[in-house]
């Protein structure tokens, strides 16, 4: 798929139904180290690739924790990044070839915010991320609509201690399971949580 200059790393795949889409971060393009872009491809079911990758990101700084679900007619993009001095969590909605809204920050706290998981919930895209608070880091779950803003809701999962990090994000058809890594008395131990529909 990727033959160019340049690092090509995170894979992540959906299916639509019709076709595979392939989206990584690409330092082909990069203006300078750490500069890499988030691309897309379309392969089709035979995994051929259709047409030249398409950027979903236009200034992206170390972009890493990508991520990436299909919702039957739109994909969502989440990923972390640093063009603004500290990491932020940024999504994207777009269709199978790439078009759609801007990419924006879902998280502005200088703190810094990493490790974004996306689901679809059948009427709402639901984002998490690891969000470095004062005392603590803490779990963030928060709604968007399909179109993906404005933002619905959030809430802070879980009790927020040091090391919680790696949310997992999932639908079963009527709520989200969560779960993630946290501190438990110095030890990294997994957590699960059972999180709601938009309030």
């Amino acid at each position: 798929v990727t033959d160019a200059p340049g690092v090509s790393r995170e894979p992540r795949l959906a299916w639509t139904g019709t076709s595979w889409a392939l989206a990584w971060i690409a330092g082909r393009d990069a203006a300078a180290p750490g500069e890499e872009q988030i691309l897309l491809a379309a392969l089709d079911a035979a995994g051929v690739v259709a047409g030249s990758p398409v950027p979903l990101t236009t200034e992206a700084r170390a972009p890493h924790d990508l991520a990436l679900v299909w919702n039957g007619g739109r994909l969502a993009v989440t990923w972390t990044d640093s063009r603004a001095g500290f990491d932020r969590v940024f999504l994207r909605v777009v269709d199978a070839s790439g078009a759609g809204d801007p990419e924006r920050p879902l998280t502005t706290a200088t703190a810094g915010a990493s490790m974004s998981s996306v689901a679809w919930g059948g009427f709402e895209w639901t984002a998490a991320w690891a969000q470095a608070a004062t005392a603590a880091t803490e779990i963030v779950a928060a709604w968007y609509p399909p179109s993906g803003t404005p933002e619905e809701g959030k809430t802070v999962v879980g009790p927020g201690v040091a090391g919680d990090a790696q949310p997992s994000l999932a639908w079963n058809g009527a709520g989200y399971g969560l779960a993630w890594v946290g501190d438990d008395a110095g030890t990294s131990q997994v957590f699960f949580a059972l999180v709601g529909c938009p309030p």
